[in-house]
């Protein structure tokens, strides 16, 4: 246990070292959020391992519920109030569209907030609340059972401090509007597809949310798949179910970075799930131009492969949707 002047020195003396490697020009590697964080003026030549997007662009959503409970804390007069009451009035129009978006700029809202304001905003226990007041683009989420307004989705996009001379990022998966947005002037070089040794069986009749693993039906239609693929290695949510029916069953978040499978045929049941609005948020953040928000089944052509899969119909919202299952 350290004392309270210990632990002080050990703080000051992280910071001299981030000091140290900020202004320094010897080889130095650091995280993705890093690289957003500091300024590394000594340092031309970039190279960036595995693709940034998710650092560069952050977006997040938050229950209608939680913001009535923070507007019942906050008095008439509270600017924080007014800003959040703004936001919930757009979207309570009788023709209000789900995917509806608000540019922040587009509406009053002042976001000068007093320090005794701030200082609800940093304790509350609303997760990622303060990010909402610094977001450029806000979306309304539709629940389509009750056809009423849900959560707000909210997103940020970071800009990298420093200009580099040289950028070289390597990745097998890229978002490209992502990176060509943030690193401007960059070619992207296609070095071919990715082949897998062993096979990929899809299952695609019809989509099963992540929720509905438990579900009876779901279980029998995962049961009639195991009957013939029992044996082959599984991937997809974490599910007792899958668990107990397949012998090697791995979920979407415990097999990375292993090479154990390598060569052998897999089975997929399911794709890692990122909700609509937020690839509708990443393209409105960066400005690129959507001409529908609509999702269809359909057949998708990728990096080689054929095969049926739901997606935006827009060509810049299917890359990017596609861009960020793999």
């Amino acid at each position: 246990n350290l004392s309270d002047h210990d632990f002080l020195d050990e703080i000051y003396d992280y910071y001299d070292q981030i000091d140290f490697c900020i202004n320094s020009n010897i080889l130095l590697l650091t995280t993705h959020e890093s690289l957003l964080r500091y300024d590394f003026k000594n340092y031309e030549k970039l190279i960036i391992d595995e693709d940034p997007s998710n650092a560069l662009v952050k977006t997040y959503n938050i229950k209608v519920s939680k913001i009535y409970e923070l507007l019942k804390k906050l008095n008439k007069k509270s600017k924080i109030k007014t800003f959040l009451t703004n936001i919930l009035a757009h979207f309570s129009f009788s023709d209000y569209q789900p995917k509806d978006i608000i540019s922040v700029n587009d509406i009053n809202l002042d976001k000068e907030f007093s320090d005794s304001e701030n200082k609800i905003l940093a304790t509350c226990k609303i997760k990622n609340i303060v990010q909402l007041f610094k977001s450029s683009e806000i979306i309304g989420i539709k629940n389509e059972s009750t056809n009423s307004l849900d959560s707000i989705g909210y997103g940020i996009f970071e800009k990298i401090k420093k200009d580099f001379s040289s950028v070289l990022i390597t990745s097998a998966t890229p978002m490209i509007p992502v990176i060509e947005n943030s690193f401007r002037g960059i070619s992207i070089k296609d070095v071919g597809y990715i082949r897998p040794k062993g096979k990929i069986y899809q299952y695609s009749k019809r989509s099963i949310l992540k929720k509905e693993l438990i579900f009876d039906q779901t279980k029998e239609i995962i049961e009639k798949i195991a009957s013939n693929l029992s044996d082959i290695p599984t991937i997809s949510h974490k599910s007792s179910i899958v668990e107990e029916l397949f012998d090697k069953a791995y979920n979407f978040h415990n097999n990375s970075g292993t090479n154990e499978l390598f060569g052998q045929n897999l089975l997929i049941l399911g794709t890692e799930y990122t909700p609509d609005f937020y690839h509708i948020l990443v393209s409105k953040i960066l400005g690129l131009g959507v001409e529908t928000y609509s999702a269809s089944w359909q057949i998708v052509e990728r990096n080689g492969w054929r095969f049926p899969f739901r997606t935006f119909d827009d060509i810049v919202l299917r890359q990017l949707h596609l861009s960020k299952v793999e």
